[in-house]
Protein backbone atom coordinates (compact mmCIF):
# COMPACT_ATOMS: atom_id res chain seq x y z
CA UNK A 1 0.00 0.00 0.00
CA UNK A 2 3.20 2.20 0.09
CA UNK A 3 2.23 2.86 3.71
CA UNK A 4 6.26 3.28 4.24
CA UNK A 5 7.79 5.74 2.54
CA UNK A 6 10.88 6.51 4.67
CA UNK A 7 13.22 4.99 7.31
CA UNK A 8 14.98 6.78 9.90
CA UNK A 9 18.04 6.59 12.64
CA UNK A 10 17.21 7.18 15.82
CA UNK A 11 18.67 10.74 16.01
CA UNK A 12 16.74 11.87 12.83
CA UNK A 13 13.20 10.79 13.55
CA UNK A 14 11.90 13.66 15.37
CA UNK A 15 12.88 15.76 12.64
CA UNK A 16 11.86 13.26 9.85
CA UNK A 17 8.37 12.88 11.54
CA UNK A 18 8.21 16.68 11.58
CA UNK A 19 8.70 16.83 8.23
CA UNK A 20 6.13 14.31 7.42
CA UNK A 21 3.53 15.75 9.63
CA UNK A 22 4.06 19.39 7.91
CA UNK A 23 3.76 17.85 4.62
CA UNK A 24 0.55 16.02 5.57
CA UNK A 25 -0.55 18.98 7.46
CA UNK A 26 -0.48 20.99 3.92
CA UNK A 27 -3.03 18.45 2.19
CA UNK A 28 -6.19 19.33 0.56
CA UNK A 29 -8.41 19.02 4.54
CA UNK A 30 -11.03 16.87 2.58
CA UNK A 31 -8.57 14.97 0.38
CA UNK A 32 -6.81 13.80 3.88
CA UNK A 33 -10.46 12.78 5.33
CA UNK A 34 -11.56 10.76 2.11
CA UNK A 35 -8.09 9.15 2.09
CA UNK A 36 -7.94 8.09 5.88
CA UNK A 37 -11.65 6.55 5.95
CA UNK A 38 -10.77 4.69 2.62
CA UNK A 39 -7.72 3.25 4.47
CA UNK A 40 -9.76 2.30 7.34
CA UNK A 41 -12.61 0.76 4.62
CA UNK A 42 -9.63 -1.00 3.01
CA UNK A 43 -8.31 -2.24 6.35
CA UNK A 44 -11.36 -4.10 6.71
CA UNK A 45 -11.23 -5.37 3.42
CA UNK A 46 -15.03 -4.60 3.62
CA UNK A 47 -14.39 -2.26 -0.03
CA UNK A 48 -13.66 -3.72 -3.84
CA UNK A 49 -11.36 -2.42 -5.88
CA UNK A 50 -13.73 -1.24 -7.93
CA UNK A 51 -15.47 0.78 -5.43
CA UNK A 52 -12.30 2.03 -3.81
CA UNK A 53 -10.78 3.09 -6.77
CA UNK A 54 -13.88 5.13 -7.87
CA UNK A 55 -13.72 6.91 -4.09
CA UNK A 56 -10.30 7.19 -4.26
CA UNK A 57 -10.79 9.90 -7.73
CA UNK A 58 -13.82 11.30 -6.80
CA UNK A 59 -12.08 14.03 -4.49
CA UNK A 60 -9.34 14.96 -7.61
CA UNK A 61 -13.04 16.43 -9.27
CA UNK A 62 -13.58 18.79 -6.45
CA UNK A 63 -13.16 22.57 -6.00
CA UNK A 64 -10.49 21.69 -3.36
CA UNK A 65 -8.31 19.79 -5.74
CA UNK A 66 -8.46 22.67 -8.39
CA UNK A 67 -7.43 25.25 -5.81
CA UNK A 68 -5.07 22.95 -4.73
CA UNK A 69 -3.38 22.17 -8.57
CA UNK A 70 -3.26 26.20 -9.09
CA UNK A 71 -1.94 27.12 -6.31
CA UNK A 72 0.76 24.34 -7.23
CA UNK A 73 1.12 25.46 -10.73
CA UNK A 74 1.42 29.03 -9.71
CA UNK A 75 4.03 27.93 -6.93
CA UNK A 76 1.98 29.32 -4.18
CA UNK A 77 0.95 28.06 -1.08
CA UNK A 78 -2.56 26.04 -1.28
CA UNK A 79 -5.58 28.14 0.31
CA UNK A 80 -5.82 26.23 2.86
CA UNK A 81 -2.41 26.29 4.85
CA UNK A 82 -2.66 29.39 7.43
CA UNK A 83 0.43 31.19 6.17
CA UNK A 84 -1.46 31.55 2.39
CA UNK A 85 -4.70 33.69 3.86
Amino acid sequence: MGLVNQVASAENLLTVAGEWAKSLAEGGPKALATTKELLGRCSRQSMGVDDLAKASAEPRLTDECRHGLTAFFDKKPAPWIPEAR
